[in-house]
């Protein structure tokens, strides 16, 4: 009988793992792309999904500087997306208006042009949910021409009170 905090957290790691390999190998998509313990052991990415890092991503949406600066060093792929909806990490973090993450990303080689399966950039998601800090953090970084599929750039999905951050036009 499990007893012990860690070593249900290590087997829900090896349990989920197996799932993860199953479902790819039978060509499935995961459903669970943020579902999970954010203490979990430090796994690298399984050759079941290729560059994904769920421990990176999941450190990303909540803001979690230590653990994704671990993943890193653990090697990591900053900008891998989240086979979910394309989402890479600093799309999460950008999302969620972590604006210093943010800021580490973008220096430590996030993408901030990286596109997910709607289009929207980093800077779109910020932006939109007026994250006010987290949108002037992306500014200097992202190409402000790119466009969601839906036609709209960042500036057009953007609350009224990030607006002043946007060049007029």
């Amino acid at each position: 009988m499990i007893r012990n905090r860690s070593s249900w957290r290590l087997l829900g790691s090896v349990a989920g793992a197996l799932v993860l390999f199953l479902v790819s190998a039978c060509g499935g998509s995961r459903s669970d792309d943020v579902a999970g313990d954010a203490e979990a052991p430090i796994v690298k990415p399984s050759a079941s999904e290729p560059g994904y890092d769920k421990e990176l991503y999941r450190a990303a949406e909540r803001g979690n500087r230590t653990i994704v600066e671990e993943r890193l060093r653990a090697g990591a792929d900053l900008n891998a997306p989240n086979p979910a909806r394309g989402w890479t990490p600093l799309h999460a973090a950008a999302y969620n208006g972590h604006k210093k993450l943010v800021a580490y990303m973008l220096t430590s080689g996030a993408n901030p042009n990286a596109q997910d399966a709607d289009g929207n950039t980093p800077l779109h998601l910020a932006a939109g949910r007026g994250h006010a800090d987290t949108t002037a953090a992306l500014m200097g970084a992202s190409d402000l021409s790119l466009r969601n599929h839906a036609g709209k750039s960042a500036r057009e999905v953007a609350s009224p009170s990030v607006l002043v951050y946007f060049p007029k036009g």
